[in-house]
């Protein structure tokens, strides 16, 4: 009798384990290409095309911030056909994205075998406004 109570808290607590692994890595699945962390005031907007041997990536990062921002670094992750990265890569966006603005890029990835691409802001520094 003894062993079989074992059994069955055994049983119990593997099955609270493993809905709780399932829970933790559902929220860990794939995100639509081009979604956001919700913390972020960014919005990336993007193409793909084909070219050469690899692909171009043009689009725009708009700010919804009432700040500018530089030092931007896009991360652009290739994604299979169930939607899982495949690779990514970090490309930096020239120039600054202003205040309430957009600014455009234009990045070439080598060859893959992607099905599409998802584009994310990975980093960035907030301009401090000049001394008056």
């Amino acid at each position: 009798m003894h062993h079989r109570n074992m059994l069955k808290a055994s049983a119990g607590l593997a099955l609270v384990l493993g809905l709780g692994l399932t829970a933790l890595l559902l929220g860990l699945g794939p995100r639509p290409a081009g979604a956001q962390s919700p913390a972020q005031p960014f919005r990336v907007s993007f193409t793909a095309q084909p070219e050469g041997d690899g692909a171009r990536i043009t689009g725009d990062v708009y700010n919804g911030d009432a700040r500018a921002v530089d030092d931007v670094r896009l991360r652009i992750i290739e994604l299979d056909l169930s939607g899982y990265a495949m690779a990514s890569y970090v490309e930096p966006l020239l120039g600054m994205v202003p205040a309430s603005g957009s600014a455009h890029f234009d990045v070439r990835v080598p060859n893959s075998d992607a099905a599409s691409y998802r584009v994310i802001v990975e980093s960035w520094k907030t301009v401090d406004e000049p001394a008056k």
